[in-house]
């Protein structure tokens, strides 16, 4: 089973599960995994926002430096 990790605009990732054995995946599965999904999304979704906040901030940083 693979579920995508989807913002807006685009797919940031996918978790996929899978199995040695053959395995029937039930709709609960499928609920329980896009939840985790969306909790991913989010957490990665923020981590990128906060490393971007933080690369802005070294630029101006370092512009002020010589401003």
């Amino acid at each position: 089973m693979c579920v995508p990790l989807k913002t807006k605009d685009q797919v940031i990732g996918v978790i996929q599960l899978s199995s040695e054995k053959p395995v029937d995946y039930t709709a609960r599965d499928l609920k329980l995994i896009s939840a985790l999904a969306s909790q991913a999304t989010s957490a990665i979704s923020n981590a990128i926002l906060y490393e971007n906040m933080l690369r802005e901030e070294r630029v101006r940083s370092t512009l002020n430096r010589y401003f």
